[in-house]
């Protein structure tokens, strides 16, 4: 096994520091979004646990309000809500180290006048 500092093996068992997942059950753990105001700045920061913990994030069915965008990498929903509305969507997260673990979630945003 190599250490630092130590000069590698020329033959035998050699440790490459391969990452290995200890919980591979990935689910996203923000249980619900809150609601939003028209033309007000909106930030809210998607969570979720398993895997590598480092997720791609994508809005994987409907649509978010009008004005506002997920993050891909940050997993945060942000921007100024053009229009009134409720907004059904579903979000994915994918483990950016495994992508055959993923995780689906439902959510709802209601913008409001005010």
């Amino acid at each position: 096994m190599h250490q630092q500092s130590e000069s590698r093996p020329a033959n035998g068992i050699l440790d490459i520091g391969a990452y290995e997942f200890g919980n591979s059950v990935l689910q996203i753990t923000t249980a619900s979004l809150p609601n939003a105001s028209r033309a007000r700045f909106y930030n809210q920061t998607l969570q979720a646990s398993g895997g590598s913990n480092a997720f791609v994030w994508t809005v994987s069915a409907g649509t978010l309000p009008p004005g506002m965008y997920l993050d891909a990498v940050t997993g945060k929903i942000v921007g100024k809500a053009a229009l009134k509305g409720v907004w059904n969507f579903t979000i994915t997260a994918q483990d950016s180290q495994n992508q055959a673990l993923t995780a689906t979630k439902d959510f709802t945003i209601d913008v409001r006048l005010y």
